[in-house]
């Protein structure tokens, strides 16, 4: 293979994954500033867990470990997928928790301490759609590379 051709190869394989990273970039800036908030603010969310729960310290941590996790997970293309599902999870969650205690606050860290009920409504919507779209990518980029290799094989032949 000449060298225009493999750097063509190159440049397409960065293409097929370049929207699945710009959807994890965007969830990862969402959950490390809520990470951040959540340690740096860790008074207010045992207060605000406090609504919820008896232990509010052992249950602020696994939530603040649970975040990290998920970051984490999110951070590395091998394993984005699962961190995809972490944070649908977690939004899922803190949906649940918002219909089920609607008179208490829900407070959960970063941009939730700062906008209104409804806003928190279109967040959470707006981030389990990014994510789910993020999994589809990667379901999407993962059969077609499949596809593909079977293809670079017999061009290399």
């Amino acid at each position: 293979m000449d060298m225009k051709n493999k750097t063509l190869y190159v440049a397409g394989f960065q293409k097929r994954f370049f929207l699945e990273d710009i959807i994890a970039f965007v969830i990862i800036l969402f959950s490390a500033y809520t990470l951040i908030s959540s340690i740096t603010e860790l008074s207010n969310l045992k207060g605000m867990l406090g609504f919820y729960t008896v232990d509010t310290t052992t249950i602020a941590w696994i939530i603040i470990v649970i975040e990290a996790i998920t970051l984490t997970l999110l951070f590395f293309p091998i394993t984005r997928t699962a961190g995809f599902i972490s944070f649908i999870l977690l939004a899922v969650f803190a949906g649940i928790t918002m219909l089920r205690y609607p008179h208490n606050p829900h407070d959960f860290g970063g941009i939730f301490n700062h906008i209104s009920r409804p806003q928190k409504w279109m967040v959470i919507v707006t981030v389990s759609l990014i994510s789910a779209g993020g999994i589809l990518l990667r379901l999407f980029n993962t059969s077609n590379t499949h596809l593909r290799s079977g293809d670079q094989r017999t061009v290399y032949n």
